[in-house]
């Protein structure tokens, strides 16, 4: 791998990451919608050409509807991309947004708990 691939993914990992801490703080402190509350930005995925970015979420709330949340963020998208482009970010376009509910910590609990299971079920406690 060249020096210019190697140097041209690091800066796709640094948009994104740069992306991911911008996303929270305005979500976090900018809008003001009660459904938005517990929601993170877990992970920002960048295209290779910086024009889409596919922005994951997840809320410290369970029984929060992911769906409703993605929706009233792509409603708000616009917003979002204006407030970004207030910030001096070190990118020459902002990308198109993609909401996507992260269910990394889902699966994980689920696997959490089949392993458990296969475990008590092995030493006679289930």
């Amino acid at each position: 791998m060249s020096g210019l691939q190697v140097s041209g993914r690091k800066r796709i990992e640094r948009v994104g990451d740069l992306l991911r801490d911008e996303l929270s703080d305005i979500i976090r402190n900018t809008m003001r919608d009660p459904r938005l509350e517990l929601v993170g930005v877990t992970a920002v995925d960048m295209a290779g050409d910086l024009q889409h970015a596919r922005v994951y979420l997840s809320s410290a709330d369970p029984a929060a509807d992911m769906e409703e949340v993605i929706k009233v963020l792509e409603r708000a998208s616009r917003f979002i991309r204006t407030v970004l482009g207030r910030r001096r970010l070190d990118i020459r376009h902002l990308p198109e947004l993609h909401f996507l509910h992260d269910r990394s910590f889902e699966e994980g609990t689920r696997i959490d708990e089949l392993l458990r299971g296969l475990r008590d079920q092995g030493t006679g406690q289930g």
